[in-house]
């Protein structure tokens, strides 16, 4: 089994855990953009720069456009190089194709997490997004196992 069998295969998962994210940012848009609202009227005031309410709006339909692509193109970039490493060990590690997944899954999801730790001092905020980002990283590595395994028969 290749690096490039898995690259494809993480490639595949990640485009749907993607369209999933991107899905699950949708149903909440108007929450995220007052959010998004609302923390850069609170900076752009701390900052003491002059703009206007359709400025700030302005602001907010680009990072929304932008968080709608990156939402797309990050999971499918990472599990690519997920698949692609997957791929790479798939001989090595003499586990059924389940635990290697699980193996691949716990490492992202504890990369997930590690990220989202608050720096010291600061408060500590974790979205539900980041709960279903972290369960769809476990079931993606799992995803990719599976499919690698088919292939290889």
């Amino acid at each position: 089994m290749g690096a490039g069998t898995g690259a494809k295969w993480g490639a595949l998962v990640g485009l749907l855990d993607g369209l999933i994210v991107d899905a699950l940012i949708y149903s909440q848009r108007e929450y995220i953009r007052q959010v998004l609202y609302q923390t850069i009227q609170e900076a752009v005031a701390r900052q003491g720069v002059a703009t206007t309410p359709s400025q700030i709006q302005a602001i907010v339909s680009i990072s929304t456009a932008v968080m709608y692509v990156a939402a797309v193109l990050g999971p499918l970039v990472i599990m690519a190089i997920v698949g692609a490493i997957m791929g790479a060990v798939w001989r090595r590690l003499g586990l059924p194709w389940y635990s290697k997944g699980a193996i691949f899954g716990l490492a992202l999801v504890a990369i997930g997490v590690a990220s989202s730790l608050a720096s010291p001092g600061a408060a500590a905020y974790i979205s539900w997004l980041s709960y279903a980002q972290w369960a769809l990283d476990f079931a993606s590595a799992i995803a990719i196992a599976y499919l690698i395994e088919r292939a290889k028969k």
